[in-house]
């Protein structure tokens, strides 16, 4: 994941980067194998790639507990508990928080 801070994004690994600079090709092979090579990324792309991640792991988080809902000898009620917790807790206030954030920035730069 990318963090935008005054000038400059660090990845997930804590590399920094400044804003404007080429990224390394190998931190986009496992998430867009389509790109073949580095891409320049700005600090309004940073702060979309922050909310597109965070809700990805939103959603990957919720199959993976339907999934074991579904299992014959699951705990269901269990279950049922995490998805409360999963869409009323702090996971998905800081995905909501990201995206109006990275929405926001992108109406300011088409403005």
């Amino acid at each position: 994941m990318l963090a935008c801070d005054a000038g400059r994004l660090v990845t997930c690994d804590m590399t920094e980067l400044s804003v404007g600079t080429f990224r390394p090709q190998r931190d986009y092979a496992t998430r867009a194998p389509h790109i073949t090579k580095p891409a320049l990324i700005t600090a309004l792309e940073a702060k979309l790639t922050d909310a597109l991640l965070a809700n990805t792991k939103l959603r990957e988080e919720t199959e993976r507990l339907i999934a074991a809902y579904v299992e014959p000898d699951s705990d269901r009620p269990a279950i049922i508990n995490e998805l409360i917790a999963l869409f009323d807790g702090p996971q998905q206030r800081e995905a909501q928080r990201l995206a109006a954030e990275a929405l926001s920035a992108a109406g300011e730069s088409i403005a």
